[in-house]
């Protein structure tokens, strides 16, 4: 039997491409063929972490992706090098998955400045003032409660 035919990525996905503090994304990865002398360290991952893939067939491998936490990044791909082969030796051709955003930002609260001062005094009791909250890494539109 003669086999010139290079191994491919059928399918190269993360279960959820738009990843929050608390999310994990299941990667799959499918091949043509079977492959071997592939490790999940083929595979660059930026801004997370995948440590491992599993397969019980070495075609389809499944591995957990887990975002770098405190990172904001709208821009990412997972990239497959050509390091694996197929049995016959065939070296397999480099893959990346579609984008995927992270936003494990924590948001914070860098100040709140009461527009009546420091103190309340009785006759600004029950009147209408200005509280200005000054956050970081909050969203457009993203409800930030302040309790007095």
């Amino acid at each position: 039997m003669v086999d010139t035919e290079a191994p491919r990525v059928d399918n190269f996905t993360l279960s959820d491409t738009a990843l929050k503090i608390g999310d994990n994304a299941t990667v799959t990865l499918g091949f043509s063929e079977v492959v071997i002398e592939f490790i999940a360290a083929d595979i660059t991952n930026p801004n997370g972490s995948l440590p491992s893939m599993t397969s019980s067939d070495n075609i389809t491998w499944t591995g957990t992706f887990t975002p770098t936490a405190n990172t904001e990044e709208a821009n990412n791909t997972l990239s497959l090098a050509t390091s694996y082969t197929d049995l016959a030796g065939n070296a397999g051709t480099a893959e990346t998955t579609a984008n995927y955003a992270i936003d494990t930002l924590v948001p914070t609260i860098s100040s709140v400045t009461a527009g009546w001062g420091t103190y309340l005094n009785a006759t600004e009791d029950n009147s209408v003032g200005t509280v200005t909250v000054v956050t970081s890494g909050a969203e457009n539109g993203q409800t930030v409660t302040v309790a007095l």
